[in-house]
């Protein structure tokens, strides 16, 4: 609904095709496209990563299985 088509979000428009897409499962009561499960498996490296970044270590990446 706005002018911002979030292209320049630096994500191609990424982020807000997927709240999009998030927002309908809600409003439809469909299924997200993304289980709980894909999405930690999908973000962890990133948070690990911005904390490797931060500290200035290098650090392992778990496997998320053993954190559900």
């Amino acid at each position: 609904g706005t002018a911002h088509d979030g292209s320049r979000s630096g994500h191609g428009g990424c982020d807000r095709r997927m709240l999009h897409a998030f927002l309908r499962c809600i409003l439809d009561d469909t299924p997200s496209p993304v289980d709980a499960e894909t999405g930690i498996r999908l973000s962890l490296p990133g948070v690990i990563a911005r904390e490797a970044a931060r500290t200035g270590k290098t650090l392992p990446i778990p496997d998320e299985r053993s954190l559900l």
